[in-house]
């Protein structure tokens, strides 16, 4: 709920023009059946997003593009009283853009931690797989090792959302992973993980204590990873 209450505040330069700018503009008069199926289209998309339930950031971009032509003639400098529209979109916009890229590094990382993991995890590699449970898909390019399974990203096994979504059983899936023995497994190390499929992650930490040893703590950004190793 926290992710869609922030998204849409993310959008409000975009509410407030779609909501305001028809009536100050005029542009629902203008050109009705127009608007009336660029409204249409804005709808579709936001029930459209609505609908997954998850609301991962990035699933706002299909909104973007009705969202930016109906807030377009807030962006027209028809006079003094409708020039706050613009200061206002543009304005927001620059400050937003900066506040979430500086987000994502404390989140995520910086390119540097991101080359420090891929070291960690490339040195104890002989040539077998590297299974990511919890962590940024990214590292499967960084490390370019084998992937053991085609559910590269982590969420789509370690959450319960996922698991009636993708097709499979990913408890089966994660026993077949595991099975396969990837010479790196890593997992988080920390409590409050979002949407937790708590049988997954069990099987993941049984066939670590019975196979693996951890050999690493790996800060990426704010969050914390153990690195496992295969008992050889």
């Amino acid at each position: 709920w926290w992710r869609l209450v922030k998204e849409m505040a993310a959008l409000t330069p975009f509410w407030l023009a779609i909501l305001l700018a028809p009536r100050k503009l005029g542009l629902a008069q203008a050109s009705p059946v127009a608007h009336a199926v660029l409204r249409g289209w804005g709808i579709a998309a936001l029930a459209g997003f609505l609908l997954f339930g998850t609301w991962y950031d990035h699933y706002v971009a299909p909104l973007l593009v009705p969202l930016s032509i109906l807030s377009a003639p807030a962006l027209g400098r028809q006079g003094p009283r409708e020039a706050w529209y613009t200061q206002l979109m543009l304005g927001f916009g620059a400050i937003a853009g900066f506040v979430v890229m500086a987000c994502q590094v404390s989140e995520h990382g910086t390119g540097a931690d991101v080359d420090r993991m891929t070291a960690r995890i490339r040195s104890e590699l002989h040539g077998g797989c590297y299974f990511q449970f919890d962590g940024d898909p990214v590292l499967y390019r960084t490390v370019d090792a084998c992937v053991p399974t085609r559910f590269a990203f982590s969420g789509h096994l370690n959450t319960y959302t996922e698991a009636p979504a993708i097709g499979v059983n990913v408890n089966s899936e994660v026993v077949r992973i595991m099975l396969s023995r990837p010479d790196v497994v890593q997992i988080a190390e920390w409590n409050d993980i979002y949407l937790e499929n708590h049988e997954t992650r069990a099987i993941v930490k049984d066939f670590l204590a019975r196979d693996y040893e951890q050999y690493a703590h790996v800060t990426l950004g704010g969050r914390t990873y153990g690195l496992y190793r295969l008992r050889r």
